[in-house]
């Protein structure tokens, strides 16, 4: 689907009553990664995955896109396929950065959320913090013009989004390379940033995907599958609730 100066390869399907389900993958991951969620979620909602430029079946672009040109190309799409919101955003990896910058350029459009093992907008700079050596280890792997690029904060700063409607938040529970004690180190980070991110709504909720690794949604796609279907229940509510509500 056309969306200015490229094309997006979108992938809706299902139907039912309710907010259609918006599910945005992890770095350089595409829709396929939401095959068995998208499946399943489809029994009782509309869904909708695609793949971001330069990835999968949409469009090669000569630079990678920053978090906001994402959010823009999202946006365009969802407008373009007709799809009308207020919708429930799924956000894997990087794709949870993602989803909450979209929920701050476009409030009005979100109804819920479900982090999927999410990356946190200071996580690379609490992981830094730790020691020197993971300072360096960082730095090694990526200039900090491009974490800023990608929605992550510098050391001086501190995430202060807020989403007062139904979130909920699935963390693994099976580390790889957990008998490293750097990698224990940074997985009491991640946890803690986990637990931020389930706070950040006065409806937030924190699950842990028992027999999972980073793709819940491939090794446990029922628990998504019903955290999904928990945030649409939860949306609902609140929306026959308003006045003026039908």
């Amino acid at each position: 689907m056309d969306v200015g100066n490229h094309r997006l390869f979108l992938n809706c399907s299902g139907g039912g009553q309710g907010p259609p389900v918006i599910f945005e993958a992890g770095s350089g991951r595409t829709s396929e990664d939401w095959a068995s969620v998208q499946r399943a979620v489809g029994k009782f909602a509309r869904t909708c995955s695609y793949d971001r430029v330069g990835l999968g079946k949409s469009d090669k672009m000569p630079e990678p896109q920053t978090a906001a040109e994402v959010v823009d190309d999202l946006h365009r799409l969802l407008t373009k396929a007709n799809l009308q919101g207020p919708y429930v955003l799924v956000g894997h990896s990087q794709g949870g950065i993602y989803v909450r910058d979209y929920t701050v350029q476009y409030p009005t459009e979100v109804v819920g959320l479900v982090f999927v093992d999410s990356a946190h907008e200071e996580q690379f700079s609490r992981v830094a913090a730790i020691s020197s050596v993971w300072a360096q280890r960082i730095a090694a792997q990526f200039s900090s013009e491009e974490m800023i690029r990608q929605g992550f904060l510098p050391s001086s700063e501190r995430l202060s989004w807020h989403f007062d409607i139904p979130l909920i938040v699935i963390e693994h529970a099976v580390a790889a390379g957990n008998s490293d004690p750097m990698n224990q180190q940074s997985e009491v980070v991640f946890r803690a940033l986990q637990q931020d991110l389930a706070s950040r709504s006065k409806y937030g909720e924190l699950r842990t995907a028992q027999s999972s690794g980073h793709y819940i949604q491939v090794d446990q796609p029922d628990l998504v599958t019903q955290s999904v279907q928990d945030v649409i229940r939860k949306a609902k509510a609140i929306l026959t609730s308003k006045p003026g509500a039908q």
